[in-house]
């Protein structure tokens, strides 16, 4: 079983859990790089997620990797190295070198093409997205002059997906990877090896506060770490007073001093106010987005439509968060800050919360009125999304259900797509919750009978 270790906080134990799909992915990279027989295809990785989520601790598994297979391992972390980043792989390059080789020219390329000669190299780039434009062009053309060299792997590990584009023969050989959440099982595996780790029975997690850590955080690492790090500090979320300690907590810890760390003064609180009320719809367009300031947040509001053209630019610059969601076709919070986001808003202010999802169910319909094809369908999905997300609505039940015969009246080809994305929408389906079963009834019925027809005609 492939693993990474999660850090406690403040380094008072440490963890393994799964991260079996990046770590297989690096497992056989190692195989092909000590493969003289083949060669890897993607030589450069990428792998990108919001601030702990676990990139770094991803790279610490396979500097350990590199320690056991006896490879050099070149390790340039830009948030401390970015001005200097090639003498500091001048300077580790030379501890791998024979005695003889020690004199050598003091350029990062010409450095690394000595240590190749005596056989494969790693080199890990850490938090490649704190790095200038120009230092990252220089990344580029480091790569670019060693990248041909059939012995070299690198992994990149950065915020957002960083793009190298300026070098033709980089960008051909580099693949991205998402790294999310950790899923259910992950996170109970986390949960028991921490029990296990624990010198006292006091100290280990009742099974129902198990549940309310994976609800809260979702698995997210840094939010999983500092809400069981509150707990053990005597916070209980089953009582009103540690529910809100806690959530006091995770929103200082988490959200202030980490995702808007950047964010100086009115920033943070402007910043913390969007993304806020940004992560109640799962993805906006400039529509949305200046209908839900205007209604909600008018302190920020803009002098003109256009100005809003600017905002999820700004917000993504200072926060690397809030950017554009090629699957959801709008701009959207990211997934793991997102459910904290929603968190800290449905317990702090529920009221509000589920008047912004009245709103935004209410303006979907509107849009999804005025729009045809494909952006109908979308719409109508994200209508339904809202109505199911607030308990507090009258007839939930019958206003879901009219949602669904009214989408089941289109014609089959924009069904088609209702009925694939549906069944994909893991996050509609938990936000319906007992109304699931008839509406997936409802679909199953439409779809026979779709097929039906096209067998009959």
């Amino acid at each position: 079983m492939y693993t990474i270790i999660c850090s406690y906080v403040e380094n008072m134990m440490s963890v393994f859990v799964d991260r079996d799909r990046e770590m297989r992915l690096i497992e056989d990279s190692f195989q092909i790089l000590l493969d003289k027989n083949r060669l890897l295809r993607n030589p450069i990785l990428e792998f990108y997620g919001v601030s702990g989520i676990g990139k770094t601790l991803l790279l610490e598994q396979i500097k350990e990797r590199c320690r056991v297979t006896h490879l050099p391992c070149i390790w340039i972390d830009l948030t401390e190295k970015k001005e200097v980043f090639q003498l500091e792989v001048v300077t580790q390059v030379k501890k791998y070198l024979q005695q003889e080789n020690l004199q050598l020219e003091q350029s990062a390329v010409s450095a690394t093409k000595v240590l190749l000669q005596q056989g494969p190299v790693v080199m890990l780039f850490d938090a490649i997205d704190e790095a200038s434009s120009e230092q990252v062009l220089e990344i580029e053309e480091l790569l670019g002059n060693l990248i041909n060299d059939e012995q070299l792997f690198v992994v990149l590990a950065s915020k957002t997906m960083v793009e190298l584009k300026r070098e033709r023969s980089v960008a051909r050989k580099l693949k991205w990877h998402l790294l999310e959440a950790l899923d259910r099982n992950s996170c109970e595996e986390y949960l028991d090896k921490l029990g296990q780790s624990q010198d006292t029975p006091a100290k280990q997690i009742e099974p129902d506060v198990r549940a309310l850590i994976f609800t809260w955080t979702r698995g997210y690492p840094l939010a999983m770490n500092i809400m069981i790090e509150a707990i053990n500090a005597g916070h209980d979320p089953r009582t009103e007073t540690g529910k809100d300690q806690i959530l006091n907590i995770l929103k200082e810890r988490v959200i202030d001093q980490e995702i808007l760390k950047d964010a100086v003064g009115a920033l943070k609180d402007i910043c913390y106010t969007a993304l806020r009320l940004f992560s109640v719809p799962r993805c906006s367009n400039l529509i949305i987005m200046e209908e839900l300031i205007k209604k909600f947040a008018p302190k920020l509001q803009r002098e003109s439509s256009l100005a809003y053209f600017s905002l999820p630019k700004e917000l993504h610059e200072t926060t690397h968060i809030f950017s554009w969601n090629r699957e959801r076709f709008g701009f959207a919070v990211e997934t793991p800050v997102r459910h904290l986001f929603l968190l800290l808003y449905s317990l702090g202010q529920p009221q509000e919360y589920n008047e912004v999802h009245n709103f935004l169910a209410q303006l979907n319909q509107q849009l999804a009125n005025e729009a045809a094809g494909q952006d109908r369908v979308r719409y109508t999905r994200e209508y339904l999304y809202h109505l199911a997300s607030n308990p507090d609505l009258v007839n939930q039940s019958q206003q879901i259900m009219e949602v669904i015969a009214a989408m089941l009246k289109e014609q089959p080809v924009l069904l088609q797509s209702f009925f694939e994305d549906f069944a994909q929408d893991q996050e509609l389906k938990e936000a319906l919750g007992p109304y699931l079963a008839m509406v997936e009834q409802a679909i199953e019925q439409r779809a026979a009978q779709i097929k039906k027809d096209m067998l009959e005609g």
